[in-house]
């Protein structure tokens, strides 16, 4: 599965700019007021609640943080503000998915992902059913960051265990006309080394 259903769509709501003690509790759903406000608030929420003493990577029981409720809505804002508050650039839920797989796979979310590879992001870094950002952009047809990727030293490479194929021969394969293109002339320069 490339997502999960219960990150959709959070219940959202303003927040008082006054410090709360329980701010970092998690709510019934194991959301932090900063995880909301990261996925559907504005920045001015993200900030105020950060200032107040909000922990910029507590995450839900899954490790679902709010870097990750920022990259699944491609909030390339909120990402670089986190990034400002050393909120960390690769920390994987339970599933082995960091911020930047996230970003990749929710959506063509290029300026989300390329804040995240400017901040040190792993750009071959898999989850742990062997899917790499690249293969998940392939899989996707999300040719904007596919093509980010390829720029930022992606590896091609790698095979993935489950599907047998590496990420060009997704794109190839399962790629909307742009990306069979892309990933067609990635694999024709590969072979002029």
């Amino acid at each position: 599965m490339m997502g999960r259903a219960k990150h959709k769509n959070p219940k959202s709501h303003r927040h008082p700019a006054t410090s709360d003690p329980k701010m970092n509790l998690p709510d019934e759903n194991g959301w932090t007021q900063l995880m909301k406000a990261c996925n559907r608030e504005s920045l001015d929420n993200v900030r105020r609640l950060i200032a107040a003493g909000a922990d910029v990577d507590k995450g839900d029981a899954d490790g679902f943080g709010p870097m990750m409720c920022a990259c699944v809505e491609g909030r390339a804002d909120v990402v670089r503000f986190l990034l400002t508050h050393s909120a960390a650039v690769d920390r994987a839920d339970e599933q082995g998915r960091t911020p930047l797989s996230w970003t990749v796979t929710r959506g063509d979310f290029h300026e989300a992902a390329d804040a995240l590879i400017s901040a040190g992001a792993d750009v071959n870094r898999p989850d742990k059913d062997g899917f790499t950002p690249l293969m998940r952009a392939a899989l996707l047809s999300h040719v904007r960051c596919f093509e980010l990727l390829i720029r930022n030293g992606a590896n091609v490479a790698p095979m993935n265990a489950y599907w047998g194929k590496t990420a060009l021969e997704m794109a190839i394969e399962r790629g909307s006309d742009e990306m069979r293109r892309l990933a067609e002339s990635v694999r024709r320069g590969q072979n002029r080394r």
